[in-house]
C-alpha cells in the first residue's frame, strides 16, 4: 500500500517537472516590456536618435521659421529668414479679414534710423488701416536698426534681403504680385526711395515720409520702369532739411538735396511733365498747418509723382489734421497697381 503511494507521489512529481519544462520552453526570449516612454513620445535628447515631434497645423503654427504658414488674423508677429546667409526678421501684422482664397495687398514700411519694425507699426498706424482695408503689412527690421540705402555693393545685402523677404511672404500668403508696395520714415524713407530705383520689378509704386535720400547716391537711379511716387516731408524739418543741405541729429554727416529737386528727378525719370499743378491751401488761422500739393503728370505708363509739403512740420509721419500720411498713400497705393 505504502509502495503504490509513493509510485503515485513519483508520478505527479514527474508530471509537474515536464509541465514546467514546457512553460518555460515557451517563454524563453520573450522580452521584459519597458514601461518607460514609447519611441512615438520619447522626448529626450538622445544623441544620434530621432525625436519624432508632433505636426503642427498649418492653422495654428505660430513658430518663427521661414516658410511656415502662420494665418492668425488680425494679430502682428515675428518671421524670421535666411537671407545672404545670415538670419534676418521682420515684424508682420495680418488682417483680421485676411484668407487664403483671396490674393491681398503687401505694403513693406521700412523704420527710421535707430527704430525698429515695432516702433514703425506704431508710427505709421499702418496695421490699424490693414484690418479696416484688408491688406498685409511687413515691417523689416534693419541691421544695427539702420538700412543702407546707398547704390552698389553697399547696399547689396538689404535689397536682397527685402527681396527674400517678399519672397517668403508670397509662399506663406496669398499677396497679389501687381499690388506690393514701400514706404519708410526718414532713413526708411532713403530705403523706399532706394527699392524705388533697384526693386521696381516687386514695388508698384512708394511713399516715402520725411525721406532721407543722401548725396551722391540718390542720384544713382535708374529703374526698370516709370515708378509712381508720393511724398511728404515738413519744411521745418530739422533733421533732414526741406531745402537741402547738411543733416542734424541722427543724420549728421549726411548732405540732403533739396526735397522739391528730389521730386522733379522722379518727375524726369518717370518722363512727366516738367511743371507740376501746384495746389496751396487758404490758411485762415494763424499758425495753422498747411499743406502745398504739387502734382506732376502726364507720366509714362500711368505713373504720377505727388509731393506734399507741410509747414510747420518737424521730422515726424504726419497722421493728423490736415493731413494723414497713412490714408493719403493707401489711396495712392491703391489707384497705381503695377501695370
Amino acid at each position: 500500500m505504502n509502495i503504490q503511494w509513493n509510485q503515485r507521489i513519483m508520478l505527479i512529481l514527474m508530471l509537474a517537472l515536464s509541465l514546467a519544462c514546457v512553460y518555460t520552453a515557451k517563454t524563453a526570449g520573450t522580452s521584459t516590456p519597458q514601461t518607460g516612454p514609447s519611441p512615438e513620445t520619447n522626448t529626450a535628447k538622445i544623441p544620434g536618435t530621432r525625436i519624432p515631434q508632433t505636426r503642427q497645423s498649418p492653422e495654428t503654427n505660430t513658430a518663427k521659421t521661414a516658410g511656415a504658414r502662420i494665418p492668425q488674423t488680425g494679430q502682428s508677429l515675428d518671421i524670421s529668414l535666411s537671407s545672404g546667409g545670415k538670419t534676418r526678421d521682420a515684424w508682420v501684422h495680418i488682417p483680421a479679414s485676411y484668407s487664403s482664397a483671396t490674393a491681398v495687398p503687401l505694403i513693406l514700411a521700412f523704420h527710421g534710423f535707430g527704430s525698429d519694425g515695432k516702433g514703425a507699426e506704431a508710427e505709421t498706424g499702418l496695421s490699424a488701416l490693414a484690418d479696416s482695408e484688408g491688406f498685409l503689412v511687413a515691417y523689416p527690421n534693419g541691421v544695427n536698426r539702420q538700412w543702407y540705402a546707398d547704390p552698389g555693393s553697399a547696399g547689396a545685402a538689404d535689397r536682397q534681403f527685402i527681396r527674400d523677404l517678399v519672397k517668403n511672404l508670397q509662399t506663406d500668403y496669398k499677396v497679389d504680385p501687381k499690388r506690393i508696395f514701400a514706404t519708410g520714415m526718414s532713413n526708411g524713407g532713403g530705403m523706399t526711395h532706394r527699392v524705388g530705383c533697384d526693386l521696381a520689378d516687386i514695388f508698384a509704386a512708394i511713399a516715402p515720409v520725411e525721406g532721407g535720400y543722401a548725396s551722391p547716391g540718390w542720384q544713382d537711379c535708374s529703374p526698370s520702369r516709370p515708378m509712381p511716387i508720393m511724398a511728404f516731408h515738413g519744411i521745418t524739418d530739422p533733421v533732414v532739411p526741406y531745402n537741402g543741405g547738411p543733416g542734424k541729429g541722427a543724420a549728421a554727416g549726411h548732405i540732403f538735396p533739396s526735397i522739391p529737386d528730389w521730386a522733379a528727378a522722379w518727375a524726369n525719370r518717370d518722363s512727366c511733365n516738367a511743371t507740376p499743378t501746384v495746389t496751396t491751401p487758404t490758411v485762415t488761422q494763424p499758425n495753422a498747418i498747411a499743406v502745398t500739393r504739387q502734382e506732376w503728370t502726364q507720366c509714362k505708363d500711368g505713373a504720377s509723382v505727388i509731393l506734399f509739403s507741410i509747414n510747420p512740420h518737424s521730422h515726424t509721419w504726419p497722421k493728423g489734421k490736415p493731413i494723414n500720411a497713412t490714408t493719403e498713400m493707401w489711396k495712392f497705393f491703391q489707384a497705381h497697381p503695377m501695370p
